[in-house]
């Protein structure tokens, strides 16, 4: 996890320098996706190494469920960060049409 912390730590630090002619001097949050999401202490462990808000990104947040749906609706909100990709790419491919 140490080096996770440092990517991170680089990453933001690129996007620190990047962004300075845009006047963003901080970061408020840090949203997680995917499996890596649910490893366990994961969110508070990159919280108080980093000194910043950690979230998880919900990519189901936004869908209603149909009624066939609904009695599988927390199994899927209970993985919904293994779906983000696919919901992204799915989104993508409606707005396409």
């Amino acid at each position: 996890l140490e080096k996770l912390v440092s990517d991170i730590e680089r990453t933001f630090k690129y996007y620190s320098y990047k962004l300075t002619k845009s006047r963003v001097t901080n970061y408020d949050k840090i949203i997680l996706t995917g499996a890596s999401a649910k490893i366990p202490m994961m969110i508070p462990f990159l919280s108080d190494r980093l000194n910043v808000k950690v979230e998880v990104d919900d990519p189901l947040e936004s869908f209603d469920f149909s009624e066939r749906m609904l009695s599988r609706k927390k199994e899927l909100r209970d993985d919904s960060v293994r779906y983000g990709a696919a919901v992204g790419l799915a989104l993508r491919a409606v707005e396409k049409d």
